[in-house]
C-alpha cells in the first residue's frame, strides 16, 4: 500500500523527575509510540517548543518515539491535557472537559494493532472515547459502552468486518485501576480481535482490510470532538505485526506498573 519506515522503540527513559521510570519491556517494532515517561518527548506547546518539566504543567505535544513522526499534538490551550508523576508513575490526565491529542495525516496499513495502557476516572459521557482513527466513511475506536461504565467496546464503521460494533464482557472499569487493552485488526488472519490485560476478549472473523490509507487520530474524543473520556493514560502504541502483540501489552504495561 505504502512504504513506512519502522524502527525499533527507544526503551531508554531520558529525563525522569527523580525517577527511573518503568523497566524497559521486550523490543516492539513501533508504527508510533508515545511514552508519557519520556518527559524529553513532552511539550507544553503545539509546536514542540516548551518542553514539559514538571508535574502539572499542560502537554500540547507528545513525540513519537518510533522515529516516524507520527506525533499527538494539541494547538488550544484549554484543550490540552496535564502531564502527572507521583509514586514512580507518569500520565497524561484528562479531565473529561473536552481534551484531547491528535494526529492529521496518519498512514494506516491494513494490518494494524492499538494498544493503550489506561486508567477511567469516569465516564461522564455514554460513549466515552479512549482513541479514534477515522478517514472519510470509515472509522475504528475504543469507546464506552454505557453512561458510568467503560466496558471497553470496539467500535468500527465501514471496515469489512460483519458485526458494526462488539462488546467485551460487561465490566465496570472504573475501579481505580490501570489496564490494557489492545485491538487487532489481522488482514492475513481475516479477524478483528481485542483484549483485555493480556487475554482475548472478542474475536470477529471476515476482515479484509481498510479501504483507505489516511485516517486521522484522536485520542480522548471522537471524530466529532465529543465524548469526552476522564482518566490517566500511561502509554499509548501501534504496531504492525501481531506476534508482537503480547510484547506490545507487557511493555505498556510496564509503563502502568502493572502485571499482566
Amino acid at each position: 500500500m505504502h512504504e513506512m519506515n519502522l524502527s525499533i522503540i527507544d526503551v531508554a527513559l531520558r529525563r525522569g523527575a527523580g525517577s527511573t521510570g518503568p523497566p524497559p519491556g521486550p523490543a516492539v517494532t513501533a508504527l508510533a509510540d508515545w511514552d508519557p515517561s519520556d518527559l524529553s518527548t513532552l511539550y507544553q506547546d503545539g509546536a514542540m517548543t516548551v518542553p514539559v518539566t514538571a508535574s502539572g504543567d499542560p502537554v500540547g505535544a507528545v513525540a513519537d518515539k518510533s522515529g516516524n513522526g507520527f506525533h499527538l499534538t494539541q494547538s488550544e490551550s484549554a484543550r490540552r491535557p496535564v502531564y502527572r508523576t507521583s509514586g514512580g508513575l507518569h500520565w497524561l490526565e484528562f479531565d473529561g472537559s473536552g481534551q484531547y491529542l491528535s494526529r492529521a495525516s496518519f498512514a494506516v496499513p491494513d494490518t494494524i494493532s492499538v494498544g493503550q495502557a489506561f486508567e477511567v476516572l469516569s465516564t461522564p459521557h455514554l460513549n466515552s472515547f479512549s482513541y479514534i482513527f477515522t478517514g472519510s466513511g470509515e472509522k475504528f475506536a475504543r469507546r464506552a459502552q454505557v453512561a458510568g461504565q467503560f466496558r471497553g467496546t470496539f467500535f468500527n464503521n465501514g471496515l469489512s468486518v460483519a458485526s458494526r460494533s462488539a462488546s467485551e464482557a460487561p465490566v465496570d472499569w472504573i475501579d481505580g485501576a490501570p489496564h490494557v487493552f489492545a485491538d487487532v485488526l489481522d488482514a492475513g488472519a481475516g479477524a478483528v480481535v481485542q483484549r483485555v490485560d493480556g487475554v482475548q476478549g472478542w474475536s470477529k472473523s471476515g476482515y479484509t482490510g481498510l479501504s483507505m490509507s489516511d485516517y486521522t487520530l484522536l485520542v480522548g474524543v471522537n471524530d466529532f470532538i465529543a465524548h469526552p473520556i476522564e482518566m490517566k493514560l500511561y502509554g499509548m502504541t501501534v504496531w504492525t505485526n501481531p506476534a508482537e502483540t503480547q510484547a506490545a501489552e507487557a511493555k505498556l504495561a510496564a509503563r502502568a506498573r502493572m502485571a499482566i
